[in-house]
């Protein structure tokens, strides 16, 4: 009999899969799949034979209906800086890799760097210039579980269980893009936000995208954490360059797509801008970027261009960067200077450079 993934379950669904697959009294579903989240999120259960909490028929039908497996960790790259990257092995047909990174903060916090697809959606003909993904055929979307999973994984490593709370951040910038993947990342973070486990808060998980305008609002609509523009460019001209599929969702629409978020949520977009020597770094290039970011409410996360092996793409210097960032800080608006974590070609955990082994299998995806 094969059983149903844990970490693929809400809270509501794990409560009519108590009743319909368990046999649990519907009186008491509520309770139980409080003690399961519990056990799992915030306790680290690892085997419902430890769930003393219930009978010990219950725990035997658990474990018969339902498994807490994870992926297997194949390779564990530490970098300089103390970033974690994990290859991981899918419990799939095909045992399909996929990266997750873990970024340390100077607050003894982490953040855990999701991947949403096996490769990207946007690599056929559409690849971003700048991003080793986008050299990787789309493999598979990954399911809900797959992204809970990376999460768990995490968790493990930190002993992160309790009231400690030691991953506060997770940002779903890892491999592939999100907005063609939406219905499994909105289960994914439903089941991050839910308090009886995870019980992460809207404003500690980042969705980034590249701007697919339709897909932008329906996440507003439907799930509403906060959202990171990958723009690269404020010229549409260039930025068909940079990211070809501005070709399909011109930067107009993206913005209007933008200001349907503001309007929608109440937060600022996070404006995602790597600087590529000799293409997207003059002053010009950063008074066009103020005339889009004056049109919703945003703010400048100002990235280093991360190299990968093939990449002939440099990053620009320091001075640079810091006269670039002025010159849209003197705008009046709020800019970060970021260093990716673990961005060296050593270890490979930086922005732009996840990147697997595996190829797709099905002909037709």
């Amino acid at each position: 009999m094969s059983k149903t993934n844990f970490y693929d379950l809400s809270f509501d669904q794990l409560k009519f899969f108590l009743v319909e697959k368990i046999g649990v009294e519907r009186k008491q579903s509520k309770m139980r799949a409080e003690q399961l989240f519990s056990g799992v999120y915030k306790k680290g259960l690892t085997n419902f034979s430890d769930l003393t909490t219930v009978t010990k028929d219950l725990r035997k039908e658990l474990d018969n209906h339902l498994s807490l497996d994870l992926p297997r960790i194949v390779k564990t790259v530490i970098a300089d800086d103390k970033c974690i990257k994990w290859l991981l092995e899918l419990n799939d047909e095909n045992k399909n890799l996929i990266e997750v990174v873990l970024i340390p903060s100077k607050s003894s916090h982490y953040t855990v760097c999701v991947s949403v697809q096996v490769g990207c959606a946007m690599s056929k003909n559409s690849a971003c210039i700048h991003c080793a993904t986008g050299t990787q055929a789309l493999v598979k979307n990954l399911s809900a579980n797959e992204m809970v999973m990376q999460i768990m994984i995490a968790k493990r490593y930190l002993n992160d269980f309790g009231d400690q709370r030691l991953t506060n951040r997770i940002v779903l910038m890892g491999s592939g893009e999100s907005c063609t993947n939406l219905s499994n990342v909105q289960q994914f973070i439903k089941i991050l936000l839910e308090s009886p486990g995870l019980a992460f808060g809207k404003k500690s998980i980042t969705l980034s995208t590249i701007g697919i305008p339709d897909k932008i609002k329906e996440f507003s609509d439907s799930v509403g954490t906060r959202l990171a523009l990958s723009l690269h460019s404020a010229d549409s001209e260039k930025r068909d360059k940079i990211i070809p599929i501005n070709k399909k969702y011109p930067l107009k629409e993206v913005i209007e797509s933008c200001k349907y978020y503001t309007d929608k949520i109440g937060e600022k977009v996070f404006i995602e801008y790597t600087l590529m020597a000799g293409i997207n770094d003059s002053p010009e290039d950063a008074r066009q970027l103020i005339k889009v970011m004056s049109q919703f409410p945003s703010k400048l996360n100002l990235i280093f261009m991360n190299t990968w092996p093939g990449c002939d793409i440099k990053p620009v210097s320091e001075e640079k960067t810091n006269q670039f960032a002025k010159i849209v800080k003197d705008a009046g608006f709020i800019v970060t200077v970021r260093r990716s974590g673990g961005r060296s070609e050593k270890s490979l955990c930086g922005c732009g450079q996840l990147r697997t082994s595996s190829v797709p299998k099905n002909k037709t995806l």
